[in-house]
C-alpha cells in the first residue's frame, strides 16, 4: 500500500482537484491521510467528505500548528510501506503512484523513486527532471545532483519513499523550507534511488504562497536549512562545500535584502539569526568569490553585505537592476 499524505490549510479552492487526482490513480492499493491543520474555511468539511464516501481516506483534524506539522501527523497515522506527499492546491498525473512504484519494484535495492514534475504558473509550465532517461544512483550520485547540479529537487512531495526511511524523521516544526531539512536526510539513508524523466506532478505556483512570500522570518527559514545543510555535508568533499556556501551565501542575502521591509519588531525578533547570516558571509566571502561560476551581483550583495554589516545592507535584487537607480541602503538599529 502507498499512503499519501496531504496537509490541509484552507484550500476549499483546490482540494478536490488534488484529492481526485490521487484517489484516481490507476494503481488503487493506497490510502490518502487528509490532515486539516485548523483550516477556518470549508476545507474540513471537504476532507470528511470524502472519508464517508471512501474507505481508502483518513479523516484527521488538528490545530493549526503548521505545514511540518501536519505533515508529522500524516506520517503517525500512514499504514502504507510506502509514502507519498501532496499539497492541497497541486495534483498528480493518473499513472504517478503506479509509474513510480513500478521502478521501485524493479530496483528492489532502491528506496527512493524520484519523478519529473511541472510547475504550472500563470501563462506557462515549467519541466524539471531528475534525469533525461531512467537511471538508478546511490546517495552520493543524487547528492551531487541536489547539492551541485540541481538535477533533484529539495521538495518532498516529487518522491515516493520506502516508509522505513521516516524511522525516526520527520519534519522541523515551526519552520518554513522544511523539505530543505528532510529530503537530503531521506537521501542518505536510502541504499539507492531510481530517478525518472517522466513528469508526474503538477507543482501550482500561487502568488501568495510560502515560497513567493519573501518575507525576512521566511528567508531566514531558509537561511537555517541551507546552514544545516551545509553543517551536514560542506565536510564531505570540494564540490559539496562550494554548492553549500553559494546556497548558503545566497539565502544570507535574501535574508538581508528582506529586512528593507520587515517591521522594526521583525528585524529585532530575528537580530540574532541576521547576525549569524552576516557572521557566516563574511567567514566564507573568499570560498564564494573564488568560484567562478557565482553570478556578479550576488558577490557583490556579498561584498556589501560583509563590508556593511549591521550598518548597511543592499538588496541582491538592486545589484543587478540599479542602472539609472539610486541603491537603497537600509541602516540596522
Amino acid at each position: 500500500m502507498i499512503s499519501v499524505i496531504i496537509p490541509v490549510y484552507n484550500a476549499e479552492k483546490t482540494l478536490r482537484r488534488c484529492v481526485d487526482s490521487v484517489l484516481g490513480q490507476t494503481f488503487s492499493d493506497l490510502e490518502a491521510v487528509l490532515v486539516d491543520d485548523g483550516s477556518t474555511d470549508r476545507s474540513g468539511s471537504i476532507v470528511d467528505e470524502y472519508a464517508r464516501k471512501d474507505e481508502r481516506v483518513k479523516a484527521v483534524h488538528q490545530e493549526n500548528r503548521g505545514l511540518s506539522c501536519a505533515r508529522n501527523s500524516g506520517l503517525d497515522r500512514a499504514s502504507g510501506a510506502y509514502i507519498a506527499f501532496a499539497d492541497a492546491d497541486d495534483w498528480l498525473e493518473t499513472d504517478a503512484l503506479g509509474t513510480a512504484l513500478a521502478a521501485l519494484t524493479a530496483y528492489p535495492e532502491a528506496d527512493i523513486c524520484a519523478f519529473g514534475r511541472i510547475s504550472d504558473m500563470p501563462g506557462k509550465s515549467d519541466v524539471l527532471q531528475p534525469a533525461e532517461t531512467e537511471t538508478v544512483v546511490g546517495p552520493k550520485e543524487a547528492l551531487d545532483g541536489l547539492l551541485s547540479a540541481l538535477t533533484l529537487s529539495n521538495t518532498v512531495w516529487d518522491k515516493l519513499y520506502r516508509a522505513e526511511l521516516f524511522n525516526g524523521l520527520r519534519f522541523p516544526e515551526g519552520y518554513c523550507f522544511e523539505d530543505m531539512f528532510v529530503v537530503p536526510r531521506l537521501i542518505t539513508k536510502a541504499r539507492r534511488l531510481v530517478l525518472l524523466p517522466d513528469p508526474l506532478y503538477h507543482y501550482v505556483q500561487t502568488a501568495g504562497s510560502i515560497v513567493h512570500t519573501p518575507s525576512l522570518r521566511n528567508q531566514l527559514d531558509r537561511w537555517t536549512a541551507r546552514r544545516v545543510q551545509f553543517e551536514h555535508f560542506a565536510g564531505k568533499c570540494p564540490e559539496w562545500r562550494d554548492a553549500c556556501v553559494f546556497f548558503c551565501v545566497s539565502a544570507a542575502a535574501n535574508a538581508w535584502t528582506a529586512v528593507l521591509d520587515a517591521s522594526p519588531a521583525e528585524r529585532d525578533r530575528e537580530r540574532a539569526r541576521l547576525d549569524e547570516a552576516l557572521t557566516f558571509v563574511r567567514a566564507y566571502l573568499k570560498d564564494l568569490l573564488r568560484q567562478k561560476k557565482i553570478s556578479v551581483r550576488l558577490k557583490a550583495a556579498a561584498l556589501l553585505i560583509a563590508a556593511g554589516g549591521r550598518g548597511a545592507a543592499v538588496p541582491m535584487s538592486a545589484v543587478g537592476r540599479i542602472r539609472n537607480r539610486r541603491m537603497r541602503k537600509f541602516v540596522f538599529q
